[in-house]
């Protein structure tokens, strides 16, 4: 096998590249994936020896360059700058695209370039590499445009927290077992193992899934939730007044109106610069928690660094069964019967929603890939593996979690270890905050105006903070500067235009919060 590698890096040039003039031969290449494009990364598959990335670095200076080589026998030419990678690279295909992604050049957009004399030589590899590609594309795109959608109601949400948090609260390290329950429609089958283990174990709960608990008789000890759109207020309706804390991140839509004055809060930072700010100006106590697509995968991450027992995760499903989609009783059951009329049925509405949601079918299961995106999307620690446990028959496997994740529901019987309470410390909060909002937004101002200055100045992409704001207070005048700038074609008055539209709209705001 040795001498067999050896063979093939001494003929790299020759069954790979021109022998005559490869120079030329990428120039040529690069010219015609390209042409008069301006992407401001390009990820070239297979390059081989560095003639490609050299033509697209000659031809746009200001571009992000990533390669990914089929073959290690190619390592001599990868660049030392973490802009490479091949299968001995020290970090995986995933963690290599995920941080070439989020570039901000990604800005002016993402370039794919395929060098197939390289590619067909190791057939199995590139197919790991197109699917991992196509893969990491697809999640890239869904993150930038989850950022713009929700950006400006994260910030929005993140002031009314400063407005309305009447009490923070911090949560007790646990040696006991935390049970988490999710919505999905496993968690009906699930409630006489919840309920065999009161008392032995912590029981958390996914906003959506309170009623489920409640109905069954089962009261959670801390409902979870971290969606930032409207519906969420209402599932966090559920468990109102019944003295129940709550662990939210600023930037939830929570009904504070509706909040009792003694509900215990516990505040979570997913890292979200919103967050921090309101969480630093209030004074608040907080826990830190890692942000997902899923309010699941969050109330995991947090789950693990309060207990050292196991967590036990229910109706975590990322799949209906039949038209079933949430376990009973649901939120928003009812809307089908609102909208049922002689010509469809309550049955034919749910059909018709379940097919749409999850067209794909996979026995009793039906799933779509959204929702198979955000079970790959979650994943623990290598050390944290041994501790969890997801119950649930769906056929959706999640990333991290150990085997397929189906246990027999029957079978679970967790030691007995007393938990503590919930809260571990409570402050008040000061009651005239009034002031929080506009100073906030200034802060917001200040920062956004000073790196965009930098940036302009330096020809780089602004920090991916300042992109965020302008995101919230001013995408569509925003949007055109930061594709310029990702290719370095921005010029003063773009920058200044883009300011005062910031600057404008912070006033506004300002007043609305007044």
């Amino acid at each position: 096998m040795q001498s067999e590698q050896l063979s093939k890096e001494a003929k790299v040039e020759l069954r790979f590249h021109s022998h005559y003039n490869p120079v030329r031969e990428a120039e040529r290449f690069v010219q015609t994936c390209i042409g008069s494009k301006k992407p401001g990364i390009v990820i070239v598959m297979g390059p081989g020896k560095n003639y490609i990335q050299a033509a697209i670095a000659n031809m746009l200076p200001q571009t992000s360059i990533y390669s990914l080589q089929p073959s290690s026998i190619f390592s001599d030419t990868d660049g030392k700058d973490g802009s490479s990678w091949n299968p001995e690279s020290p970090f995986s295909l995933r963690q290599f695209l995920r941080a070439a992604l989020l570039n901000d050049r990604a800005a002016a957009g993402v370039a794919i370039l395929e060098w197939e004399p390289v590619m067909a030589a190791f057939p199995e590899t590139s197919a790991r590499i197109r699917n991992e590609l196509t893969r990491s594309l697809a999640t890239s795109a869904s993150d930038r445009a989850t950022v713009s959608y929700w950006a400006r109601k994260w910030l929005r949400n993140s002031l009314n927290f400063s407005l309305n948090i009447k009490t923070s609260s911090l949560l007790n390290f646990q040696e006991s077992p935390i049970l988490l329950a999710a919505a999905g429609p496993g968690l009906n089958d699930a409630i006489p193992a919840i309920k065999r283990n009161i008392g032995k174990a912590s029981i958390w709960a996914l906003a959506s899934a309170v009623p489920a608990l409640l109905f069954a008789g089962i009261k959670p000890e801390l409902i979870l939730a971290t969606d930032p759109g409207f519906w969420n207020s209402v599932h966090l309706r559920h468990g109102l007044g019944m003295g129940i804390p709550y662990a939210i991140p600023p930037s939830v839509c929570a009904p504070w109106s509706s909040f009792p004055e003694a509900t215990a809060i516990a505040p979570l930072d997913t890292g979200l610069l919103f967050e921090n700010l309101v969480l630093a100006k209030t004074g608040a106590l907080f826990t830190k928690a890692l942000a997902f697509g899923t309010a699941a995968g969050t109330a995991l991450s947090l789950a693990l660094n309060t207990t050292t027992g196991p967590v036990i995760l229910f109706g975590l499903d990322f799949a209906s069964q039949g038209i079933i989609s949430h376990a009973k009783p649901y939120a928003f059951d009812v809307l089908p019967m609102v909208h049922e009329n002689r010509l469809s049925s309550m049955h034919s509405i749910r059909y018709g929603e379940s097919i749409e949601r999850y067209p794909e079918k996979n026995g009793d299961w039906r799933y779509s890939r959204a929702f198979s995106a955000y079970a790959q999307e979650i994943s623990i620690s290598e050390k944290d593996r041994s501790r969890v446990v997801r119950v649930t028959h769906s056929p959706i496997e999640t990333s991290g979690l150990p085997g397929s994740g189906i246990a027999e529901m029957e079978e679970l019987v967790l030691p007995h270890k007393k938990p503590l309470p919930i809260i571990n410390m409570s402050i008040k909060m000061h009651t005239d905050r009034k002031a929080c909002p506009g100073e906030l937004l200034q802060s917001l101002s200040d920062m956004a105006r000073l790196d965009i200055e930098n940036s302009l100045e330096g020809k780089k992409c602004p920090a991916y903070d300042t992109t965020l704001v302008l995101k919230a207070l001013c995408p569509g005048e925003s949007a055109r500067f930061l594709a310029k700038l990702a290719r370095g074609e921005a010029e003063p008055e773009d920058a200044r235009y883009t300011v005062e539209i910031l600057e404008k709209n912070i006033a506004s705001w300002k007043k609305d919060f007044n």
